[in-house]
């Protein structure tokens, strides 16, 4: 098990996510290059770090585990804005009014002081109805 141990570093498993990712990408013919590759990350590990920078102003603490479970809030908003979960494209313009519109959901139960298991449920119950709305829509 001693050669498993490598699969514990971050940068590892990024730089095998990116091989991984860079061979189906080429499969599926149309390859990308290692300049677009590391822009791509470099853009991502900025954006990452601004939101961490915000949160952190945000929450006045410095906590690894402070954004566990907002990617359910990131899948939502764009389940939201029009995107397909099945394939196809979505607009910029509608993922900012679905991450209005889950913001303004998670701002109103905060309000009526529900639960955070609740408020989760809460998402979940709105990415089903606009998966279903989605499929009955095609």
């Amino acid at each position: 098990m001693r050669h498993l141990a490598a699969l514990r570093h971050p940068a590892v498993v990024t730089a095998l996510v990116l091989t991984a990712l860079t061979a189906i990408w080429s499969l599926i013919g149309s390859p990308i290059s290692l300049i677009t590759q590391i822009a791509i990350y470099t853009l991502c590990g900025a954006f990452a770090a601004t939101a961490g920078v915000v949160l952190t102003a945000r929450l006045r603490v410095a906590e690894p585990n402070a954004a566990t479970g907002y990617e359910l809030d990131a899948i939502a908003a764009t389940v939201m804005g029009g995107t397909s979960l099945f394939g196809g494209e979505g607009t910029v313009i509608g993922t900012v009014i679905g991450a209005l519109i889950i913001a303004t959901l998670r701002n109103g139960l905060n309000l009526l002081n529900v639960q955070a298991y609740y408020q989760q449920l809460a998402i979940g119950l709105v990415i089903i109805l606009a998966v279903a709305l989605d499929r009955f829509r095609q």
